[in-house]
């Protein structure tokens, strides 16, 4: 038996921030003939930390099958929750189930924000005072939205990476 409940793509076209929770799978359309599926790993000030599956699906159809063989495509990153699925400001991402099991755990993935003081968060949201330099080195805390997380995933998952 499965942790993993699937609803489809049609069954809730928009889900409130509120309702967004930690092991929900998503699907987003990433053109009109393909979608990639992810999963809600955290949830921070900015939005929700989220990975991206290996996964590019001909239509909004995902099952357990699929996401028990599939593997992380790149390292996490945050998206715009509010805007993406509770407000359906650009793009069409749904949730389409969640895992009751899934537990997030330890990432060294790292993001940075600040101007004269500088701050490195994991995915997670915790913080740590860090030097300017050391800033560079990370991506900016900053959320995605649908147009640069397509472009982001569309060609890794197209070019099979």
């Amino acid at each position: 038996m499965t942790s993993i409940k699937l609803h489809g793509w049609d069954k809730k076209p928009r889900t409130t921030l509120r309702s967004i929770k930690i092991g929900d799978i998503f699907l987003l359309e990433l053109d009109a003939a393909s979608f990639a599926a992810g999963r809600i790993i955290s949830k921070v000030d900015i939005g929700h930390g989220v990975e991206i599956l290996d996964l590019l699906l001909k239509q909004a159809d995902i099952t357990h099958q699929m996401i028990a063989s599939s593997r992380r495509l790149c390292p996490p990153f945050f998206v715009d929750s509010y805007g993406l699925f509770d407000r359906k400001i650009e793009g069409d991402w749904r949730i389409v189930g969640h895992d009751s099991e899934f537990a997030a755990h330890e990432e060294n993935t790292y993001f940075s924000y600040g101007g004269g003081q500088y701050w490195k968060v994991d995915i997670f949201g915790s913080e740590s005072e860090i030097s300017k330099s050391e800033a560079e080195k990370y991506p900016s805390y900053t959320p995605l939205g649908d147009l640069r997380v397509r472009e982001k995933v569309g060609h890794l998952l197209k070019s099979g990476a």
